[in-house]
């Protein structure tokens, strides 16, 4: 059995980013002798794990909305910031 038959990957997210978060990504990945995919991938799981959205490390279980009162402020993306920068007031 494969993992992506295991974790059930059947989506697919694609994303625009700028040449040097993609650098970044690619030598990390490469680091760990892994995909670009399975890299960002791996950043996401982590994410959510320590922001408290997915919890365990083998079974994912994800909070609902109705689990929440309100969205964390760190979850909550400024479009009008730039990445590394606080938002202009």
């Amino acid at each position: 059995m494969q993992n992506s038959e295991i974790m059930g990957k059947e989506e697919n997210i694609a994303f625009r980013t700028s040449p040097e978060i993609k650098k970044i990504l690619e030598r990390l990945a490469k680091e760990g002798y892994r995909s670009l995919s399975q890299q960002c991938e791996m950043i996401v799981i982590s994410w959510l794990k320590n922001h408290g959205y997915m919890a365990g490390d083998k079974e994912a279980i994800f909070e609902t909305p109705s689990q929440r009162e309100e969205m964390p402020s760190h979850a909550v993306h400024d479009g009008g910031a730039k990445y590394g920068q606080e938002p202009e007031e």
